[in-house]
C-alpha cells in the first residue's frame, strides 16, 4: 500500500471517530450557529438573589477584568435575557441560543461555529473564563 493511500485511510478513521462522537475536531459540536465567540447567559431576573457572588459578578459586571470584558476582548459578544423573554428583536445567534434546551437557570450557551457547550452557569468568573478560552476569539 502506497504511503499516499496509507495517510487517505488514517484521514478517513479520523473523520469516522468524530462523527461517532458527535464533535468536531476542537471538541462537542456547537449547540448553535456562530461567526465568532457568542456566549448567552439565561436567568431568572426575579432569582437574582438566589445567586451565588460568582454568578451574580458573571451576570452584572462589566469593568476592567469581568467576563463581558473578557469575550470583548476576544472579538466575542454576549446577552443576557430572562428565562421568559422573547426574542423577536434579537440578533439569529441569540434566538437560536435561547432555543438550546436547558435544564435549568441559570444557564450559559456559547458557541464559536466549530465548538461549544450549554450547561449550568459556573459559580464564579474564573471557572466560565476558563471554560470559554478553548472557544478563542480573535
Amino acid at each position: 500500500m502506497s504511503k499516499g493511500r496509507k495517510v487517505a485511510l488514517i484521514w478517513i478513521w479520523v473523520a469516522v471517530l468524530l462523527s461517532m462522537q458527535g464533535g468536531g475536531v476542537l471538541g462537542p459540536a456547537p449547540p448553535f450557529p456562530a461567526d465568532k465567540l457568542s456566549v448567552l447567559i439565561v436567568e431568572e431576573t426575579g432569582d437574582r438573589k438566589d445567586l451565588s457572588p460568582g454568578q451574580l459578578d458573571i451576570i452584572a459586571s462589566n469593568g476592567a477584568g469581568s467576563v463581558v470584558d473578557w469575550i470583548g476582548q476576544h472579538g466575542g459578544q454576549r446577552r443576557t435575557l430572562d428565562k421568559d423573554d422573547g426574542t423577536e428583536m434579537e440578533e439569529a445567534w441569540v434566538k437560536a441560543a435561547m432555543s438550546a434546551p436547558r435544564q435549568s437557570v441559570p444557564w450559559v450557551v456559547a458557541s464559536n461555529g466549530r465548538t461549544g457547550f450549554s450547561e449550568p452557569l459556573p459559580k464564579d468568573r474564573a471557572t466560565l473564563i476558563a471554560k470559554l478560552t478553548p472557544l478563542g476569539g480573535k
